[in-house]
């Protein structure tokens, strides 16, 4: 996946990003190029790519394989491939808590209904 193909697949998920990887991936020339931007791709020859993000007190740490078992190296397609992956399944794991919490809500407002309908029966039954 290159950059194009990355943008795209992004804006399949949202559509309102004009230019997803510019606000996510800095091609960084080496590690003293390093951005805050989510992602930083940062060549370590032979074609190959690590990909550092920053970390929550101020360092950067290697983002993992898929699988998590070892910092990542690829190509540059490899990263934006992993890059997107992982952007993909935040996603998911955004929408399926928000279905959740929807289905909590809903469930709760059938309970309050029932619950007002018992006491409505209830009051019912007291005259």
């Amino acid at each position: 996946m290159n950059r194009k193909e990355f943008n795209e697949a992004i804006r399949a998920l949202n559509p309102n990003v004009e230019d997803p990887a510019a606000g996510l991936i800095r091609l960084a020339a080496s590690r003293d190029d390093l951005t805050g931007l989510p992602y930083n791709f940062v060549p370590v020859g032979g074609g190959l790519h690590e990909i550092l993000v920053p970390g929550d007190r101020g360092g950067f740490s290697h983002m993992e394989t898929s699988d998590y078992s070892k910092p990542f190296i690829g190509t540059l397609d490899e990263a934006y491939q992993r890059v997107f992956d992982e952007r993909r399944r935040m996603r998911e794991q955004r929408l399926a808590a928000l279905a959740d919490a929807r289905s909590r809500d809903e469930d709760a407002g059938s309970r309050s209904e029932r619950d007002g309908t018992r006491m409505e029966l209830a009051a019912d039954n007291d005259d």
